[in-house]
């Protein structure tokens, strides 16, 4: 239902592979291995389409929304739980680099980013966002499917933003803020402050130069 700010965060902002790439942590050749597999078995539970894209995997997980709703967004959530119990011998924050990602699946170097941003958005999602998410689930998901133009025109203006040479950091803040007037005045503001969460996670866990702007989503809920 989110993964839209993936694109936005990674790809409007113009953060690189390089620029998000992770320190460099100790991963073993078997932590990694075993690191891999965990995902595999995830991602094995979709249907993995081929080619192993992300775009056509967050087509594959929107399609398991629309089909049956919360349903499926709780059974995610257990994927994502089992996926988490399997990661924890395989030592994540040290294997779950762009690099390592784009090595074990073959993709391009912008697709392990996202792939990687949303395992943590969904890491949020299925754990500290879970209780708002459940509360308003259908809301949630019909901003995404009906305020398409709203969304879009945050969207454009933050790319004219850019274009004219505004700070990205400020710019990014001022999407977030129009993002969530729209989830506001639709779902109320305990969604604003859980799609602020999601917008800001999917940022920093790719690239800390905002740190310093970024609003604080804590204080909004």
């Amino acid at each position: 239902m989110l993964r839209y700010l993936i694109a936005v965060a990674i790809f409007a902002l113009g953060v690189s592979a390089q620029q998000t790439r992770p320190p460099p942590h100790n991963c073993t050749a078997a932590e990694s291995a075993q690191e891999k597999q965990c995902f595999q078995q995830y991602y094995n539970n979709f249907g993995p389409p081929n080619p192993f894209t992300f775009m056509n995997w967050a087509l594959a997980y929107q399609g398991r929304i629309n089909a049956t709703g919360r349903v499926a967004f709780d059974q995610n959530c257990l994927w994502q739980q089992t996926l988490d119990q399997c990661s924890r011998g395989g030592n994540t924050r040290r294997c779950l680099t762009n690099d390592n990602f784009a090595q074990w699946f073959g993709v391009s170097g912008n697709d392990s980013i996202s792939f990687r941003t949303e395992f943590y958005i969904s890491q949020y999602e299925c754990g500290p966002g879970k209780r708002v998410m459940d509360q308003n689930f259908d809301c949630i998901n019909k901003v995404w499917i009906y305020e398409n133009n709203d969304i879009n025109s945050c969207i454009n203006t933050f790319n004219a933003n850019i274009a004219k040479g505004q700070d990205p950091c400020k710019a990014y803040n001022q999407y977030i803020t129009c993002i969530d007037n729209i989830y506001n005045i639709i779902c109320g503001p305990a969604v604003r402050g859980l799609v602020c969460q999601i917008e800001e996670i999917t940022l920093e866990v790719n690239t800390h130069q905002c740190d310093r702007v970024l609003q604080h989503c804590n204080n909004r809920n």
